[in-house]
């Protein structure tokens, strides 16, 4: 079990590291000596990293509060790093007003390939 002794002990070495303390919430010492607190978890199968602020700022026992707050929330099914629908309804505006800025001078031909890509996910923006 991970307590604040053991974080202050916590040394830095060459490269970064990760130290579990368990249920999802790790600490990541950097090279400079700076601490972080990490909250990791999967979300639509892709690992994902939500930081929860820098020790000494935030002590260890109001890191546990907030990771026991965000499982919560993952519990009753929310995204912690927005929808899925709300992503891809802003790509699709973000889209069509490129589209209408950068291929308004272009052929119709060419107008309907880029758009059938943008449908498709071809494109790699």
């Amino acid at each position: 079990m991970l307590t604040e002794f053991k974080i202050k002990n916590l040394k830095p070495r060459d490269k970064k590291y990760m130290f579990s303390c368990g249920r999802g919430l790790w600490l990541r010492v950097d090279p400079n000596g700076r601490k972080y607190f990490i909250f990791r978890f999967t979300e639509n199968k892709k690992e994902c990293q939500f930081s929860l602020g820098v020790y000494p700022v935030i002590s260890l026992a109001d890191v546990r509060i907030k990771r026991g707050e965000l499982q919560n929330r993952r519990a009753k099914g929310e995204y912690l790093l927005g929808s899925r629908e709300l992503k891809d309804n802003l790509f699709k505006e973000v889209a069509n007003e490129w589209l209408d800025i950068k291929m308004s001078d272009k052929a119709a031909s060419y107008l309907k390939a880029v758009t059938l890509n943008l449908k498709t996910g071809r494109l790699k923006i």
